[in-house]
């Protein structure tokens, strides 16, 4: 796989197995922001929220953790500490 700048929404929940929705979900409850938050455009509308491929990685270990049975609270209190940390 060839790394890229940035990945939409839609390509990281191809590569994560998470769903766009649930990708929004854990961006507006600050679980795990994008690191391209969406800007309002000229137009009115918004752009689409980016990924780094550093978020890819990481959202690929929360998938699996999610997956497992984490809930999504104890997932926000992980990467809390785990961003206090480092």
């Amino acid at each position: 796989m060839k790394l890229k700048s940035s990945y939409s929404a839609r390509e990281v929940a191809g590569l994560t197995g998470l769903t766009g929705r649930q990708l929004q979900w854990w961006d507006e409850a600050r679980v795990f922001p994008a690191s391209i938050a969406p800007r309002k455009t000229t137009q009115g509308g918004f752009t689409e929220r980016r990924y780094s491929p550093v978020d890819v990685l990481e959202l690929l270990a929360l998938a699996d953790l999610r997956r497992r049975g984490f809930e999504n609270a104890t997932l926000k209190q992980m990467m809390e500490a785990l961003r206090d940390y480092f």
